[in-house]
Parts: C-alpha cells; structure tokens; sequence
C-alpha cells in the first residue's frame, strides 16, 4: 500500500492577535498546531494558511504581528535546511513532536516582531516552494521489443539513456518524455555512461569496442578495440580523467587505463584481474588479482600504494562515499574493513545471515550496508560495526539492491519484480510497484528526484517527490 511521507522545508507562523485578525489568527494557529498532524491535513494546512492571508488581504489588513521560530526569516531557513539534511524524511508523527517543541522554544523566547501582510504572503510562497511530498509516480514506461540492456541518468537529472539489443541508444528528455536523439552501434552494448559533465557518452560493445560520444555534435571516438565478444565492462573516473576497461589476455583479463583526454592508453596491470573500481575521488583504482589479492593503485602510473593478500577468495568489495575506508568481503561472509587514511585494518567480522554473496552495497551516508545473499531477506547493517540494525524480505530471492543519494532509501528487487522502497531510518516500507519481469538493473538521478527501474522488456521512471502546488493538481 502506498504511504506518503512529508519531505518538508516549513516556517511555523503563530499570528498574534488583533482586533480585525484574531478570527484568522486563531484560524491559523489551529491549522498549524492541530494534535493530529496527519499528511493530508499537513498538507491542507499548507493550503488554508494561504487562503487566510487572501482573506486578510480582501479585508483591507495591512499589517499584523506575528511571531516567528528564530530571530529572522533567513536564518531559520538555514536551520531548516540543516535540519532536513539529517531528517529529510519525516512522518506525520515526527513533524507533529516537532511542531510541539518549537512551539515550546517560540513562547519561551517571546520574540514578536512586525511584518507587513505583502512581507508574509512572499515568505508562505517560498514556504511552499520548499515544501517537497514524497509521492511516487510513474512518469515515463518503455518497452522493448527485444531486450533493454544498459541505462543511465545525465548528472544534471534531465535525460535518459536507454541502449537496447541490436545497438539501439536512446537518449529521452525526462522532463517532455520526447526522445532527443538515436545512436546505433550495431551490437550489444555492456556498458553506458555519462561522463561527469553530462557532455559525453561512453559505451562499450560487443563489438569489442569502446566508444566515446560528443552529445553537443553527434562525433564518435574510439578509444580501445578488441577483437569481437572481449570486451568487458568500463568504468570512468569521477573526476573525468580516466577510463579503465578489462582487457582481454591469453589467460585472462587484465585492467587497461586511458587518459580520456589524448584516448592514449596508460598502462596495463601486470596480473590478471576480476574485479576493478575507481574510489570516489578518482585517485585509487582498487583490483583484486587472482582472486585473493587487492591492489591500491595511482590511474595515473600504474604505480601500487598498497597490497593486500586475502586467506580467500575476495568476492566484492566497494570505498566508502566519503573515501577514507574499504570495504572487502571475502569467502561471502568474512568482513575486512580498511582505512585508507593509514591503510591498516579497522576491522575484520563474519557476518552471519547469509551462506552466499552476491552484491555489497554501502549507503551514500556513511552509515549502513547490506550483503545481498542467494535467499529473500535483506539485512540492514551499521557500518561501524556490521552490526544488524533490521531486516526486511521479500517473497522471493533478492536481485538487486540500491541506496538512494542521500542515504535515506534502500530500493530493493525481487526475481518476482517487486519493487520496495525503504526508509532506512524510520525502517518503514513507504512504497511498492511491480514489473512483469525480474528487474536487474535501479538506477538514481544524482539528485534522488528519479528513479529508473529496468526488466528486459520495460524500463520505468519514477518521480519520487512532488512539489506542493504539483502534488496538489495530482489529486
């Protein structure tokens, strides 16, 4: 069942009263401070306040008093926007305690300042500018008549890229759901990119190639070009300077790295490799050579800081957001944590809960991660101790799993294309959906307003959140 929650960024205004405006003042101190507080109420409330200044505005009222939460408009807005970084989803319940203890800090502090009725009806419009509903919707749904492959989000939010068997890319305004332009490759593409400015594609192919495109001139480069079928996934650095793919070897794989810039390649690692990722800051490639070896190396030479040597096979691994440690699971259940500050062990732990490993995922926080295993269950762990936190399921065996931007969400798939969406703080399932098929690819826009789910024959986009005034044509 759907459950909206309020993503919001709200003054509290409690009107003084005044000969001519004590009806409406009351009126709207009642709306905001109501004990019940519930969404659609939140939301009304939102509404009616408006709707009293209108009134007051017809009735001839110039100014009143009213008493704001801080010294001034502004700087409240900066604490809200504090606030809502570290509580951006709040339920009913949470924004009524809220509510009652600033109502507290109000009469405590006793500030009553004047402000001209014109002064108050800009600041409920910003207020309402601000105010964000969590409300899923599907905005856009594609099928295909083969099979969707590879998908990705420009990092400004504004456009999809969908490439399909048979070579077909398309790139869609998200916005007009118009399709802006068409690519063809003519073989199965493995990988599709936005570079970090949002200018250029990269995509690699069965063709055994990988390509550049110029989106501002339609201009292709070639950048490496293997013999048919060897190609394996690239991955870009997030500083845009580098670009590693696997290249193909007589015993294997190796990690080929190119200067995007000259599309010149760099160097080759001098062992076979599994596993391959940039950190977040572009300065470290991490490879795990086989199979039970890791590597820290500069992009940039080749050069190895540092090497770790596993007792087994490591399975996966993944840098935290913010850099400074490395997570590597080993043998499915055994935990290494690294910090790349001193690069010495933070800790090592067996995780229970699962016999088999098939994806490490950390939130974008810096506060949780989950191993998915071969089973339905989804466990929730703190990252400072891999501790459980909660657990959730499914009906049946998870596919895929991702964290929203900003941590909040955890979206995970199931092989009966179930689609869940969690609030990891509050552990509430706030939202459902379906595909036909089993969904093996999630995607975000970098802003966390869409989110991209993708099955073989269809993709969706969903709208995550809503303004007010847009929530409110919605209904």
């Amino acid at each position: 069942m759907k459950r909206q929650v309020l993503h919001i960024s709200i003054l509290i205004l409690g009107l003084v009263p005044m000969t001519q405006t004590q009806a409406a003042a009351q009126s709207c101190q009642k709306v905001f401070f109501s004990t019940h507080m519930k969404l659609d109420a939140s939301i009304q409330s939102l509404a009616q306040l408006r709707l009293q200044i209108d009134q007051l505005k017809t009735a001839g009222v110039s100014s009143f008093h009213l008493t704001q939460l801080t010294y001034d408009f502004n700087k409240k807005m900066n604490e809200m926007t504090q606030y809502i970084e570290s509580n951006r989803i709040m339920t009913a319940a949470q924004l009524a305690e809220w509510v009652r203890k600033e109502v507290q800090s109000v009469q405590k502090q006793g500030d009553v300042l004047q402000a001209k009725e014109s002064e108050v009806r800009d600041n409920v419009g910003e207020i309402l500018h601000h105010t964000m509903v969590f409300e899923p919707r599907n905005v856009i749904e594609l099928k295909s008549p083969t099979m969707f492959l590879r998908n990705a989000i420009s990092p400004d939010g504004k456009h999809l890229v969908s490439a399909q068997d048979g070579g077909e890319i398309q790139l869609i305004d998200i916005n007009s759901k118009k399709k802006i332009r068409t690519l063809r490759v003519g073989s199965w593409v493995s990988q599709v990119e936005f570079s970090p400015d949002g200018k250029q594609l990269y995509l690699t192919s069965s063709d055994g190639v990988a390509r550049i495109f110029d989106l501002s001139n339609g201009k292709t480069r070639v950048v490496a070009k293997y013999e048919k079928n060897n190609l394996r996934d690239a991955r870009i650095s997030a500083d845009g300077k580098f670009f590693f793919n696997f290249e193909p070897d007589v015993t294997g794989y190796k990690i080929r790295v190119v200067d995007l810039k000259t599309g010149k390649k760099i160097w080759i690692s001098d062992e076979n490799s599994r596993i391959a990722q940039f950190s977040p800051d572009g300065k470290m490639i991490a490879i795990v050579s086989e199979g039970k070896e890791l590597s820290l190396c500069e992009p940039a030479t080749g050069k190895k800081i540092k090497t770790y040597q596993f007792k087994t096979t490591v399975d996966h691994f993944s840098f935290s957001s913010d850099g400074p440690q490395l997570f590597v699971l080993s043998d499915h259940t055994n935990l290494q944590v690294i910090s790349l500050k001193d690069f010495k062990t933070s800790y090592k732990k067996d995780l229970d809960g699962h016999t088999f490993s098939h994806g490490l995922h950390l939130s974008p926080d810096n506060r949780y991660f989950i191993v998915l295993g071969n089973d339905n269950e989804v466990i929730v762990r703190d990252m400072k101790s891999a501790n459980k936190v909660f657990t959730f399921s499914h009906d049946q065996r998870i596919e895929t799993a991702v964290f929203s931007p900003d941590g909040k969400f955890l979206v995970t798939t199931s092989e009966d294309g179930v689609v869940k969406i969690t609030d990891v703080h509050s552990q509430d399932q706030l939202y459902e959906f379906s595909h036909t098929h089993s969904v093996d690819q999630i995607t975000f826009s970098r802003d966390g307003h869409y989110l991209v789910t993708q099955d073989v024959r269809t993709l969706k986009v969903t709208e995550l959140y809503s303004t007010f005034e847009k929530s409110q044509k919605n209904k």
